[in-house]
């Protein structure tokens, strides 16, 4: 006879199951409260929990491709690329456990070299035991990428990269996730290869409505870091502007809804 009948047979075990689920979750937040530490453990569930609120109703995959230009392999650019790839890993793990894809590119489709490709599926019956296990799942993935760029860098040409190539990238991507997945693309790039001086806002947007583009609908894409030029001097803010109006001119003809922003460590 089982040890629990004498305590009630089946509604015993459900109960014992009940306070085992209980005793495994209470063990997992200790340990992220662990990790964590203290008040900064609360301050940080709290974050996922605000994400969370933010999730579409699909689960989010997230294609990043990172400019793999000479000028922008330093170590500040990488931080914050880091940076706004740890914001992107966050948002997929806690909003449904997608998929994770990071590229790093040159100036051609083929210049490519994939740095992370997996899932991010944070285990748990409940959305406190997934969003405890987060960050931890968030972590491994960023020091994977981390670890892999040197590598990915070392593949591709210091001079020149096409990030708009990269569209076709990200559509393949959502292609092979197939209906269902809310796709969110990160392009980091500094702009165009060849930027002069005389560019300007209007010869960006005729430049950019000749250029062949794939269907994005329903997806959301950000250009991210325009302008950076590492070590070098910044272009003005006539070139930024003209970038800027180039690249959101292009994202829109894809039909995906679009933002082209100087900023490397965009937000979730």
């Amino acid at each position: 006879m089982s040890e629990l009948a004498p305590f009630g047979g089946g509604l015993a075990r459900r109960e014992a199951r009940k306070i085992l689920a209980i005793l495994g979750l209470t063990a997992s937040l200790a340990a992220f409260v662990s990790a964590c530490g203290g008040v900064g453990a609360v301050t940080e569930l709290n974050h996922l929990r605000q994400v969370a609120k933010g999730c579409p109703d699909s689960p989010v995959a997230a294609f990043v491709a990172l400019d793999a230009r000479g000028s922008l392999r330093g170590r500040q650019l990488t931080v914050a690329r880091l940076a706004a790839i740890e914001n992107l890993a966050t948002k997929v793990a806690v909003c449904g456990g997608g998929r994770l894809r990071v590229v790093a590119f040159g100036p051609s489709p083929a210049a490519t070299a994939t740095v992370f490709d997996d899932g991010l599926h944070p285990a748990g019956a409940t959305e406190n035991a997934r969003l405890i296990r987060v960050p931890g799942i968030v972590s491994k993935a960023v020091g994977e990428v981390e670890q892999g760029l040197p590598v990915a860098f070392r593949q591709l040409t210091r001079n020149g990269a096409d990030p708009v190539a990269q569209l076709a990238a990200a559509r393949d991507f959502g292609d092979e996730l197939g209906p269902g997945t809310a796709v969110v693309v990160l392009i980091e790039t500094s702009g165009l290869t060849r930027m002069t001086a005389r560019l300007t806002k209007a010869t960006a947007v005729k430049l950019a409505r000749q250029v062949s583009v794939p269907d994005l609908h329903g997806a959301t894409v950000t250009f991210a870091g325009l302008g950076r030029v590492g070590a070098g001097p910044p272009p003005s803010t006539t070139t930024i502007e003209a970038l800027r109006a180039y690249f959101e001119t292009v994202c829109r003809r894809t039909e995906a809804r679009c933002r082209a922003v100087t900023e490397i460590a965009v937000g979730s």
